[in-house]
């Protein structure tokens, strides 16, 4: 049975699917601005996960930001307490964005969401056609089929095509 996108994701395919209208309209096709509008819409996610005043952002190049980078290109991450030391409860989205069509750049970028403890882990990267595409999700499947994960891990990508214009959407959920 094939995996199906929960609430959030879907969500994430909204904001998506409205940065590329932003950036044609906007008649932006720099990788700067590609990157700096998709991190900004991701990050008006952070409003939307039911955690409270607890919820922080970490990002570059984004305003309203918690904090710069931090480990992933975008992180929406919960922490409790106060005082000197605050405790990271968990982390709700890791992100990674590589616009470079090398296969190896991709995975480079991949690799670090495979050791994120994070319950949404999101891959963009863009593709210039859909052969390549599709290729590219299935290889970054094979590679987490052959590292150790823990059930219930979702994994989404997110592969803008250039052939089409549009991305596609994909979805692996550890069993």
């Amino acid at each position: 049975m094939e995996p199906v996108f929960d609430r959030f994701e879907i969500r994430i395919q909204e904001v998506l699917d409205t940065c590329i209208v932003d950036l044609y309209n906007a008649g932006d096709s720099s990788r700067t601005g590609w990157t700096s509008t998709i991190k900004t819409a991701l990050c008006e996610l952070k409003n939307e996960v039911n955690a409270g005043s607890d919820i922080c952002l970490a990002a570059s190049s984004v305003e309203n930001k918690d904090w710069i980078e931090w480990l992933f290109d975008v992180t929406l991450y919960i922490y409790s307490g106060g005082g000197d030391f605050r405790h990271l409860k968990r982390i709700h989205l890791a992100v990674e964005c590589e616009w470079d069509y090398n296969p190896q750049e991709i995975q480079n970028d991949f690799e670090k969401l495979l050791v994120a403890k994070a319950q949404y882990k999101l891959m963009i990267f863009q593709a210039k056609d859909n052969d390549s595409l599709k290729n590219t999700i299935s290889e970054l499947k094979t590679i987490i089929d052959n590292f150790p994960s823990y059930p219930e891990e979702r994994y989404m990508f997110a592969a803008y095509s250039d052939e089409d214009g549009v991305f596609y959407f994909d979805l692996k959920v550890i069993k």
